[in-house]
């Protein structure tokens, strides 16, 4: 270009006075210096500023720079703790806190006079799920748009055959990150990023019908869920516990539940031992029950499980 060479002046050009040059030339100086600002900048500056405008991070920018440096990926949990937290009002995420908290406590709907002492409704919880999960939790959205920003997440997390706000990586993510993004928050990013491979069930939502819903949130690999069907599962769990109690049996053999064609459409002896290691897993933190020994779950007739909200 002509206004690049060496000499060149706007006072050259048809119809351009000394005022216009002079703003001209200090717009020409301050591309030229943005030019070679970024020719000269190190691979970790480029990235920390592609995060920067990306993911609309208004954080301390160190933070970013030094655990890049120290781990070689960018700590997705901790930006999306960032983002969330300038989409939400302090009172928003109270409320939803509140509501996590209450899920993990209280069985089936929860106590309206639990519900008017903390100042919660359904209708609150569900306006505030549904313009996160809408503005957020989307595939367009620039935090599930670059995937490849994700892999080392698909490399640690997502090569397991379940995750839940329990298992200890997902943890350790979080404590790495120095993030405090609610483990159900973290499982739901997971989830849009890595919807081919894994399957979500439970999760933020509060408006599913009751036979729908989960106490907890549980991501499972695709190739399990599409061969054994949990959700059925849950509920057949349920009935059969009421059967047992009015029977006076004290247990239940998960591995029946292999053998129901209504819930298992698989066979064979390592698919077997997949699946079992999940429903112990959904026993014991949807239910409160106790395995022994890999399947067996001891039923005690004085207390029934705990449903899912």
């Amino acid at each position: 270009m002509a206004i690049c060479r060496p000499g060149f002046s706007f006072l050259s050009l048809r119809k351009i006075g000394i005022e216009s040059a002079k703003q001209l030339e200090g717009f020409k100086k301050e591309m030229v210096d943005e030019i070679h600002r970024i020719n000269t900048l190190k691979n970790e500056e480029i990235l920390l500023e592609n995060v920067i405008i990306e993911y609309e991070y208004n954080g301390d920018e160190t933070i970013i720079i030094s655990f890049l440096h120290k781990n070689g990926y960018i700590p997705m949990f901790l930006l999306l703790e960032n983002r969330l937290n300038s989409i939400l009002s302090s009172k928003d995420r109270n409320i939803l806190r509140q509501w996590f908290e209450m899920k993990g406590v209280y069985e089936n709907n929860l106590p309206e006079v639990s519900i008017q002492k903390e100042y919660l409704t359904r209708k609150k919880v569900e306006k505030i799920e549904e313009s996160v999960l809408r503005s957020f939790f989307d595939l367009d959205s620039p935090f599930f748009s670059h995937k490849q920003d994700w892999e080392y997440y698909n490399y640690l997390l997502c090569k397991t055959d379940i995750i839940t706000p329990e298992s200890i990586s997902l943890k350790n993510c979080l404590l790495k990150e120095r993030s405090h993004l609610w483990p159900v928050f973290a499982i739901h990013a997971l989830a849009v990023i890595f919807h081919s491979q894994l399957t979500l069930f439970g999760g933020i939502e509060s408006s599913l019908p009751p036979n729908r819903t989960w106490r907890s949130a549980y991501l499972i690999h695709r190739e399990l869920s599409e061969s054994f069907l949990f959700q059925q599962f849950k509920n057949e769990f349920l009935k059969d516990v009421k059967q047992i109690k009015r029977n006076s049996a004290t247990e239940i053999d998960l591995s029946k539940y292999l053998f129901r064609p209504s819930l298992c459409k698989k066979a064979g002896k390592h698919f077997s031992e997949r699946v079992l290691k999940i429903l112990g897993f959904i026993v014991k933190y949807e239910f409160g029950y106790e395995v022994k020994e890999g399947r067996y779950v001891p039923i005690l007739t004085t207390n029934e499980p705990a449903s899912s909200n």
